[in-house]
């Protein structure tokens, strides 16, 4: 019989309690809350004000700014995460073997601000103004 092997060698996360492994793990050993005061959006006309926020993202620490552009703020935490994991494992991303190497992520939803920015150019100011990479922006299969 074949077994198949899977080995963890990185870990990466984006988080409201830290966006690297070692803060969210420092801030869990703390008992730090990652939820809090909405501060990202005007939270105002909302029944609940507060969320647990990713603060202090900064996209450019891991991803090229022209890569980065074509992503909605999701896919940018999943990259920047998968990123991480090969840093904390020591490998090179251009040394490995597509078909042997996967990256194990999950979300909810994402592309909401991709979709809202595209819902208001093409109200405001026509279906011309829309970007053609709408769709594949706001998608979960980078």
């Amino acid at each position: 019989m074949n077994k198949r092997r899977v080995v963890v060698t990185g870990f990466g996360l984006v988080s409201p309690l830290g966006n690297d492994v070692p803060s969210f793990w420092a801030n869990v050993k703390a008992n730090k809350s990652g939820v809090g005061p909405i501060t990202l959006i005007d939270a105002s006309d909302l029944a609940v004000k507060i969320a647990g926020e990713v603060k202090s993202f900064d996209p450019a620490l891991r991803i090229d700014a022209k890569e980065s552009k074509k992503m909605d703020r999701f896919a940018q935490f999943a990259v920047y995460a998968a990123l991480e994991a090969l840093e904390s494992a020591k490998l090179q991303k251009d040394a490995l073997d597509p078909i042997r190497t996967g990256v194990c992520l999950g979300t909810g939803q994402g592309g909401s601000n991709t979709i809202e920015e595209a819902v208001s150019r093409l109200i405001e100011r026509g279906p011309n103004r829309v970007p053609p990479m709408t769709v594949a922006k706001g998608l979960a299969n980078f």
